[in-house]
């Protein structure tokens, strides 16, 4: 027979664990298409998303309110990022385009055709900046990866990738730089000098999205193959395989601290896997449509995803709201 005592402390037990599950917290509305991209600012007080309604939205991470909205696209925008120090956000739309934006005005400070040294209406389909904000990485349709500087000056093309780039992204020290693409392969680049360091091959479709871990030890892919696969980035080792999606996976992100892994897919779930195990620990329900990209908060306890259900949701992971 069990006690007062124990009772309390089962009960206390189970309030704890229901504070610790994840949770939806915020729906952010507006957009009249599919929401394609997501992005926090550097102090996770503002969200920036972009869609197929050609804008880019940002709101308050706290409230879910709408902040500002750039209506000035010509084509779906396909890819949003912040930089560093939370001044610049830069969008880029389908027809080449990336547009720098102040961020705490609102105003253009100048567009830039970033198809020259790629192709016409090839991207940028991501956007990335280095650690340290000085260069901007763009991938684009024709398989190349070009990287800029925040006046607009092209400093490099990487090429070797032979069909689409969906995905670049930085390592924390800013030494390495990597992509993903429709041809399946994961490549690393050495951004200082554009020579490839290394190729990783196991995917069997279009790899969609990429991260890398914040000890820059561990690198995470995403496919249309409906898998997610763990590489060692030192050597190019697959580590592990990821599988519990139905379908493509779209996006791919990892928290600050390396711990999770966070995807989304066409089965209109979020998924949350653990690093070292491999091991889905929760999944997130909400969207009714495809997840194309997934993002984390700085402080890793909030996640947002956007979806082809013209929604962003922020969900609350863990101590939250």
């Amino acid at each position: 027979m069990r006690t007062p005592s124990s009772l309390l402390v089962l009960a206390v037990g189970a309030l704890a664990a229901a504070a610790a599950e994840p949770k939806e917290r915020l729906v952010l509305k507006g957009h009249t298409g599919e929401v394609g991209c997501v992005a926090f600012s550097p102090d996770g007080k503002l969200v920036a998303s972009g869609g197929a309604d050609k804008t880019v939205r940002l709101y308050d991470a706290a409230t879910g309110e709408a902040v500002r909205t750039w209506s000035e696209h010509e084509k779906p925008v396909e890819s949003v990022a912040i930089s560093p120090d939370g001044r610049l956000l830069v969008s880029g739309e389908q027809n080449g385009w990336t547009h720098f934006w102040d961020l705490s005005s609102g105003k253009g400070t100048f567009k830039l055709r970033t198809q020259d040294g790629h192709v016409e209406d090839s991207g940028p389909r991501s956007l990335a900046f280095s650690p340290d904000g000085k260069v901007l990485a763009s991938a684009a349709g024709d398989g190349s990866i070009g990287l800029w500087d925040t006046s607009g000056k092209a400093l490099r093309t990487l090429k070797g990738h032979t069909r689409a780039v969906n995905s670049v992204a930085w390592s924390g020290d800013g030494k390495l730089l990597v992509s993903g693409s429709d041809d399946g392969t994961v490549r690393l680049w050495d951004p200082n000098t554009g020579d490839q360091l290394r190729r990783l091959e196991g995917h069997t479709r279009a790899v969609r999205g990429v991260a890398v871990a914040s000890d820059g030890k561990s690198i995470v892919s995403c496919s249309e193959d409906g898998t997610i696969r763990l590489w060692e980035t030192a050597t190019g080792r697959e580590l592990r395989v990821l599988e519990g999606h139905h379908g493509a996976v779209y996006g791919v992100a990892f928290s600050p601290d390396g711990r999770t892994i966070a995807s989304g897919g066409a089965d209109q779930l979020v998924m949350l896997w653990d690093a070292a195990s491999g091991k889905m620990t929760n999944f997130l329900k909400g969207h009714t449509d495809a997840v194309y990209a997934v993002a984390f908060g700085p402080d890793g306890k909030t996640l947002a995803s956007a979806s082809g259900d013209k929604t962003v949701r922020l969900w609350t992971l863990a101590g939250g709201q």
